[in-house]
């Protein structure tokens, strides 16, 4: 499992390790504190055992009101200079995971690129203009769209699973795809950038859009009633 690194420049600690779920969740138990697997049957035995963030409690609610099962401890860890913690959401139906930390920096990264993705397209879309004055920035835009494509569908498909939707992942990953090579392969290299900007944002504004994410949630919690 690939794992995050942090540094924190409030402490002494520089030779930062690196963090992620499963190793959080092995630091936590070797810390002492209970490791917890959360179902349906017992959330509300759990919850009150539990000290974390209002957005982690968010997502295990979620996950539970889908059927999922979530493992995590108890509270947040300090490990060389991060703070924070690892929780682990399956679905028992596919076997689908997902490897979550909470704290510090947890995903920040990818969340820039998922929150801003409307904004990221737009600027492609700019981009485009400028290769008609200079077509030879064709392949540098050329390999940032297709970067950020990569990056823009990772942050969705996480959404998915976390609103109980993992069966769309792989429908994600088709869609972005088919969106990037008609792009990539429609006329020159000015109308390549111009159409794979359009068809990006076309992507950003429909495909990934929060009607989606609330449908699934509303379809999950009517299930879980």
């Amino acid at each position: 499992m690939p794992e995050q690194l942090f540094d924190d420049p409030k402490t002494t600690e520089k030779e930062v390790k690196g963090v992620s779920a499963v190793k959080a969740l092995q630091i936590a138990q070797q810390q002492g504190q209970t490791i917890y697997t959360i179902t349906k049957e017992n959330y509300n035995q759990v919850l009150p055992k539990l000290s974390l963030s209002a957005n982690v409690m968010s997502d295990i609610q979620n996950a539970i009101n889908a059927d999922k099962v979530v493992t995590v401890h108890e509270k947040n860890i300090s490990y060389k200079g991060w703070h924070g913690l690892g929780y682990v959401i399956l679905a028992l139906t596919t076997g689908a995971g997902a490897y979550l930390i909470g704290g510090g920096a947890d995903g920040g990264m990818i969340n820039f690129f998922g929150e801003n993705q409307n904004l990221i397209v737009l600027l492609l879309g700019i981009a485009a203009i400028a290769n008609v004055s200079l077509p030879f920035l064709f392949l540098l835009v050329l390999l940032i769209i297709i970067f950020l494509a990569f990056m823009i569908t990772m942050y969705n498909n996480l959404a998915l699973m976390e609103a109980g939707c993992e069966e769309l992942v792989p429908f994600n990953w088709v869609i972005n795809i088919l969106a990037v090579v008609a792009g990539v392969l429609f006329g020159s290299s000015v109308a390549s950038t111009i159409w794979s900007a359009i068809f990006g944002w076309m992507y950003t504004s429909v495909v990934s859009s929060n009607l989606v994410i609330n449908y699934c949630k509303a379809v999950n919690n009517r299930g879980a009633v």
